[in-house]
């Protein structure tokens, strides 16, 4: 089984700030395009991933 496929299902069940820098990216740029969350909704997500180092 190919790795990303193998790590998709965890991932979807992660805590936002568990996540890799990268994985944090994938999930904000998903979120958008499906426009599941509000820009509102989205902000405290945007703000976490720029202010971890």
């Amino acid at each position: 089984m190919p790795e990303k496929n193998r790590n998709k299902w965890w991932e979807r069940y992660m805590p936002f700030v568990t996540r890799s820098p990268k994985t944090q990216v994938q999930w904000l740029a998903h979120t958008m395009r499906k426009k599941m969350l509000s820009s509102a909704d989205l902000t405290p997500y945007v703000r976490l991933l720029l202010e971890s180092d």
